[in-house]
């Protein structure tokens, strides 16, 4: 149990340190700051840390390596949405905002002009637990 948390945390820690550092380098294109200031949310310390639960029955699955990877793909999307629709109703959703400026929105939850950069972070990470788990990949 002690190391399922563990790894839960690790998990959370790298999400949102990822997100950070993706909307520096986001903002720095966009908006040309210079300073890499990068952002998450405290919010996203739960949803991150269902990643190892995630992979864990990803990996029963009988797919190919690739096909595992886009379906984590679409599972992450699927539930950023999700997240975002709930945070609507108890509070608000702190990506809304940041998302309503592209046109490539569902609802300002999900922006689905970013689905490659969320299949090469799901390869990153699948591949990552796979590695660290001793499993094989297919």
């Amino acid at each position: 149990m002690k190391g399922k948390l563990n790894e839960m945390f690790v998990w959370s820690c790298i999400g949102v340190s990822t997100e950070v550092f993706f909307t520096s380098i986001y903002d720095y294109f966009t908006i040309k700051n210079i300073n890499l200031l990068g952002y998450s949310y405290v919010w996203m310390f739960p949803l991150y840390s269902q990643i190892p639960t995630l992979f864990r029955l990803i990996d029963k699955l009988k797919f190919k390596f690739y096909k595992k990877v886009s379906l984590i793909t679409i599972i992450f999307m699927f539930c950023e949405y999700c997240y975002g629709k709930i945070l609507r109703k108890i509070a608000i959703c702190p990506w809304e905002k940041n998302y309503k400026i592209s046109k490539y929105t569902i609802d300002n939850l999900v922006r689905y002009d970013w689905l490659p950069i969320w299949y090469f972070m799901s390869f990153i990470y699948y591949y990552r637990w796979v590695k660290i788990n001793n499993k094989k990949i297919s």
